[in-house]
């Protein structure tokens, strides 16, 4: 087994490589197997791009075993070498006598596979989803071309690493409904009969100035405690926007609404009319 740096990728100076100590993978009919294992615990254990095995030449190509019989025999060897390891993400042929493998997938793993099967995909971030209590985490990313974009959601499916995961469109978010005169939840600015105040302390603005602002003052609007009026962590957001997605689910199934699609192109912002020009965002 040796190890493939990626693209600008450079070993350790103080690390030398001796090519005739590199070991091989016997296949299992052997029943006996040639790991360094100081090679394995460092590829768990540091958290290195993924590592290739390679079948010597005198192994037939009939005797080569498969991905399944490979990660079969790698999970064994860990287990019986008391090393531990998350999971074996990983394990795919990549030539006649190569197979790859990774213990975990990261985001640069990750951003290489999506890149092999869409070379158009740009702006690559990750979602994770705290409220749901999910290990795993979801990649957003942006197509260049309505070719590969379309195509891409024919096929429905992306493969990284032994994960076959679906490719879906994303979609925003409910938009919540809010005042930014009283920062409020369930109403808007042109329905609101409060004075415009500040988001941080609430306090009222005199010619769109607010002197007695403190900067590490935070009052919700909603609750009153210590925090933004429309953090998630507040309990009263937090049960809004559960009944709120409640209610607009039951719209969407029910046919009474509709959600735009996708590459449907938005109304343009419309300054409201009763702006009084002072330059502040909230307005």
């Amino acid at each position: 087994m040796k190890k493939r740096l990626r693209i600008n990728d450079h070993p350790p100076r103080n690390e030398h490589v001796e090519q005739h100590h590199l070991p091989t993978l016997v296949p299992p009919h052997h029943h006996q197997h040639s790991f360094n294992m100081n090679v394995l615990k460092r590829a768990v254990s540091s958290n290195l791009p993924c590592f290739f095995i390679i079948f010597d030449a005198s192994v037939e190509p009939k005797n080569i075993p498969s991905s399944i019989q490979v990660a079969i025999m790698l999970k064994k060897l860990f287990v019986d070498n008391q090393i531990s390891i998350k999971e074996l993400s990983m394990c795919v042929q990549a030539g006649e006598r190569r197979f790859k493998f990774a213990v975990d997938i990261n985001q640069d793993i990750a951003r290489q596979q999506i890149l092999k099967t869409i070379p158009d995909a740009v702006g690559f971030s990750s979602i994770l989803h705290h409220h749901r209590q999910r290990a795993t985490y979801d990649i957003r990313f942006t197509l260049r071309s309505l070719e590969q974009y379309q195509t891409a959601l024919e096929l429905g499916r992306l493969s990284i690493g032994q994960h076959y995961l679906p490719l879906t469109t994303f979609l925003t978010g409910y938009q919540l409904t809010y005042s930014t005169a009283c920062w409020k939840i369930g109403h808007m600015r042109d329905k609101c009969q409060s004075p415009v105040s500040c988001r941080k302390c609430l306090g009222p603005y005199t010619n769109g100035v607010n002197d007695s602002c403190q900067n590490d003052t935070l009052i919700c609007a909603q609750c009153g405690g210590n925090h933004f009026s429309l953090d998630s962590i507040c309990p009263v957001v937090k049960e809004y926007r559960e009944e709120f997605k409640l209610a607009v689910d039951k719209a969407l199934t029910s046919g009474a609404i509709n959600r735009s699609a996708p590459r449907e192109v938005s109304r343009p912002f419309q300054q409201q009319t009763n702006c009084d020009g002072c330059g502040r965002l909230d307005c």
